[in-house]
């Protein structure tokens, strides 16, 4: 009885790992045919835009740099811009502030911790979108 056991465990054993082979996936591990030599580049997927309004997390106690896109004087125009930056793959936000005589909703794309990723960001999306933008200190809150 428990030989049939084990003999019933292994062909199930079997045909799953036939069934997971099939699927291309196998212990963590993708299969690839043997005349392939080197793994398929992958295909970019635009990915679904964060929350709105969230900038990236940093932890407390560290000085941080963001990237200002613009400076607009409508919300729909910020939200708009924000939009378009996290479809091309940034990380953008929207902050409003109170400026001398009228509300601003600044666009911003970030932050980084380190002040050369954030030079690298702008010089980005610039070239990505046509944009100027500008590197500033930034603090949450």
């Amino acid at each position: 009885m428990a030989r049939r056991r084990r003999r019933a465990r292994a062909v199930l054993l079997v045909i799953a790992l036939a069934v997971l082979a099939a699927a291309g996936v196998w212990a963590g591990r993708v299969w690839l045919p043997r005349w392939r030599s080197q793994p398929a580049e992958a295909v970019p997927q635009k990915s679904k835009p964060a929350s709105p309004g969230a900038p990236k997390p940093v932890p407390k106690g560290l000085t941080s740099w963001v990237v200002q896109v613009a400076a607009l004087s409508t919300p729909e125009a910020a939200q708009k811009l924000e939009v378009d930056l996290r479809n091309k793959g940034f990380h953008a936000f929207v902050e409003k502030v109170e400026g001398p005589t009228r509300p601003l909703w600044r666009v911003r794309v970030g932050p980084e911790v380190e002040r050369t990723r954030a030079d690298a960001l702008a010089t980005d999306v610039k070239k990505r979108t046509g944009l100027d933008a500008v590197v500033r200190k930034y603090r949450d809150g």
